[in-house]
């Protein structure tokens, strides 16, 4: 076994710190000692598909304001050997929150979706998509969410809340085809949908389900993706991860095979025992985690570097934060009180990177699609461990002490130990070949 590298994420900056000795223990009576291991187990988990963020209106219109030189180095940041490695990314069918203005992509009352169009993302959000297209050597999963259908075809005709009317399912879910054909006119491939984001009410763009309402319409909507000229994978839910397991099984009992996973989002709570239960009940299914940030001015459940070790410990394949690029205000929104961090941020016409940029990098510079998670275990209830298997053979070993002072550790990985000193608040990664 050989230790390559070991990379430390402290007080927001990442160094790259001198390699620890490595021992191998000869007495086989002694390979189970030790009150103070951290261990990674050669047991294989969850293969994970990669790591993105969200091509919103905001984040493109940011983008589209960065001069050439700057958008390069946004390109490189996010998509680039040196940056953060994204593929897996989220696009918004229609307006979100964080667009300039609501909008969606056909004219009041047109049921036949002749006037459907995609003009308004191709003023900034194509473009950006387009970009990283180019940019990037690896090829890029897209996963497309709706806010709400238009006001129309909604109980109450409001664009933030109300039910879609049960004569508009077939309607509402030919939409989704219109929309992935149009954008793959365009060259942009969407890989999969889910049906709704954050079902319910909200001060933006929402549309209210019951359980049968959203399973009713989800059935719908693979009737209609079936008859596209590719598969389109759907993944349900998109919802906080707090109560997702009773209805992603209602789904799976219903539609099986048809239903790729679910996606779920960060903001009630930690929650990992769903993500544990639904892939006990469920172990093929894929769990993605769709949707998560900080607000401007708050913290939410931890950090970055918190959340994704809890969720690739639980099960997930996929990790994808929220916009790709905000300005310094955390915008541009709309009905809202407040912007969001992300990564990246823009001030003026330069793009500069936030601390969160720094956490995610830890996992998704390093991480490869294709990897596999693997089981570990430690003696601290302070030192939280991820290990991690890439495809060229690398493991990935990563421990995290939240607690108020350092710890003391040994490595332990199958006969070889490394004594490693883990300092309080320190995100450390070991990189070996086996």
């Amino acid at each position: 076994m050989e230790l390559l590298r070991k990379m430390i994420l402290n007080d927001g900056e990442i160094m790259q710190m001198p390699l620890d000795t490595v021992t191998k223990e000869e007495d086989p009576r002694r390979l189970g000692r030790g009150t103070d291991r951290i261990e990674i187990i050669n047991r294989e988990k969850q293969t994970i598909l990669g790591f993105g963020g969200a091509f919103t209106e905001s984040a493109a219109l940011n983008y589209a304001a960065l001069t050439p030189e700057e958008k390069q180095k946004a390109m490189e940041y996010h998509f680039g050997e040196t940056g953060l490695h994204y593929n897996f990314c989220r696009v918004c069918i229609g307006a979100s929150d964080f667009a300039r203005s609501s909008y969606h992509h056909v004219a009041d009352g047109d049921a036949e979706l002749v006037t459907f169009n995609i003009d308004r993302d191709r003023e900034a959000v194509i473009p950006m998509i387009r970009d990283a297209q180019a940019y990037s050597k690896q090829p890029l999963f897209l996963l497309a969410s709706p806010w709400t259908p238009p006001a129309w075809m909604k109980e109450g005709r409001l664009p933030n809340k109300g039910r879609l009317l049960p004569q508009y399912y077939h309607v509402w879910a030919r939409y989704f085809c219109r929309f992935i054909e149009e954008y793959e006119k365009e060259g942009v491939l969407i890989s999969a949908v889910t049906p709704q984001n954050e079902p319910g009410s909200h001060r933006w763009e929402g549309c209210e389900f019951t359980q049968e309402e959203l399973a009713a319409f989800i059935a719908v909507l693979a009737e209609e993706l079936d008859r596209y000229p590719r598969r389109i994978e759907i993944l349900c839910w998109d919802y906080n991860r707090g109560g997702m397991f009773e209805h992603a099984d209602r789904i799976y009992e219903t539609l099986g095979e048809r239903v790729w996973g679910a996606a779920f989002h960060w903001y009630n709570g930690v929650h990992e025992g769903e993500l544990q239960a639904l892939h006990d009940a469920w172990p093929r299914k894929v769990l993605v985690e769709s949707e998560f940030c900080h607000g401007l001015s708050a913290r939410m459940y931890g950090k970055y570097r918190t959340e994704i070790l809890d969720v690739l410990n639980n099960w997930t394949n996929a990790v994808c934060e929220w916009n790709l690029l905000l300005d310094t205000e955390g915008g541009p929104y709309h009905n809202r009180d407040i912007g969001c961090n992300s990564p990246l941020y823009r001030d003026g016409e330069q793009v500069f990177c936030r601390g969160v940029y720094h956490q995610m990098y830890m996992f998704s510079h390093y991480i490869q699609p294709g990897a596999c998670a693997l089981f570990s275990s430690s003696a601290y209830r302070s030192v939280r461990t991820l290990a991690v298997r890439n495809p060229d053979g690398e493991v990935l070993f990563y421990a995290y002490n939240d607690s108020l002072r350092d710890e003391n550790c040994t490595i332990a990985w199958n006969e070889y130990r490394i004594p490693v000193s883990v300092p309080r608040g320190a995100l450390l990664l070991w990189i070996m070949k086996e």
